[in-house]
């Protein structure tokens, strides 16, 4: 092994070693109520036979969804049936919990120094109880991965520990409209973000002069007048989005133009990230050098993700939705 690589080697090991330990501590607790879902700081090689899985119980229904921090693990993180891991980047972690009481875990370490690289990465499955304020997580199966590459490969797995542990929670929506759960071990704390609709946001949103009600008929694919420009979000709380928008333009021959676009399909939010999916959709575009020649076309476009928010909720609530692919701000209004 060269000299450069045997440095890049230490330095990198030094800084798995402080990542890992700060990593842990933050979230280390009593034997009694050790938090040890997290990476674990022992990533000693050994075999551990899991326990029968307990049997969980229902759990509040603002817990049941997907949580995570950092940047979201993938949903193939790691096939139980396989046993086959993903690679991942950077930091993050992720809580699934199902309303029957199940529970998945998932978090990772990506530390990279020149050519050399080194990953953890933990998965965990069992049941989950919660009561006041606490929840109690049994894992069933319980995976450790560690990878390190430099020169020569490494690639471990090692199960266990599967004792219970109980860490006090919290679920909160703040006033931009974000709903977060906080998990507390021994004064620390950690705050996962939510996947899943939001019901604040589910109703009718309107920008401009342009409102959802009649906009688009779609038995007999016919737009309805408007007053002015603008557009409209409506959110359902299964999922489902519709869209609407009129406005003016001009074509390259200099004619005026006069434009209704309607969409409507499924939308995901995870954290404040929106993004909305069509599934179905309609376009007409009116010329005036064409007068009295309506056309309605089937239309639909790729999904588009905004970053989301709300402004002002306490005294005049406004939904802000800003496009990721260019920083410009749309107010929205209640309808």
């Amino acid at each position: 092994m060269k000299p450069i690589r045997l440095i890049q080697l230490m330095v990198l090991i030094l800084a798995i070693v402080k990542a890992i330990s700060l990593f842990t501590e933050a979230h280390a607790q009593t034997p009694e109520a050790a938090f040890t879902l997290y990476i674990p700081n022992s990533l000693k090689e050994g075999h551990f036979l899991p326990p029968p899985p307990p049997s969980g119980d229902l759990l509040p229904a603002e817990l049941v969804t997907t949580w995570y921090t950092g940047v979201p693990p993938m949903r193939d993180f790691y096939d139980p049936a396989t046993g086959e891991w993903r690679n991942s980047d950077g930091l993050g972690e992720m809580y699934q919990f199902s309303a029957k009481g199940d529970f998945v875990y998932a978090g990772f370490l990506r530390l990279q120094n020149g050519q050399c690289l080194s990953e953890v990465s933990t998965y965990r499955e069992g049941k989950a109880k919660a009561a006041a304020g606490q929840l109690t997580l049994t894992p069933s199966l319980a995976k450790t991965r560690t990878v390190v590459r430099c020169g020569s490969n490494s690639d471990t797995t090692t199960d266990g520990p599967f004792d219970a542990v109980t860490i006090g929670y919290g679920v909160q929506e703040g006033t931009s409209g974000l709903i977060q759960l906080t998990l507390t071990a021994k004064g620390n704390s950690t705050s996962f973000y939510r996947e899943g609709m939001v019901e604040s946001l589910v109703g009718s949103w309107k920008l401009g002069d342009v409102g959802s009600a009649n906009f688009y008929n779609a038995a007999t694919k016919s737009f309805a007048a408007q007053n002015g420009e603008g557009a409209w979000f409506r959110f359902n709380a299964d999922g489902t989005y519709s869209y609407g928008e009129y406005g003016f333009g001009t074509d390259q021959q200099g004619c005026a133009l006069t434009g209704w676009l309607y969409l409507e399909g499924t939308v995901s939010i995870t954290g404040s990230k929106l993004t909305t999916t069509p599934t179905d959709g309609a376009l007409r575009v009116d010329s005036a050098c064409k007068p009295g020649v309506v056309e309605v076309t089937k239309y639909t476009e790729d999904a588009k993700s905004y970053t989301w928010f709300y402004r002002d909720r306490d005294t005049d609530q406004k939904l802000v939705i800003i496009p990721l692919e260019r920083f410009q701000e749309f107010v929205y209004r209640p309808e």
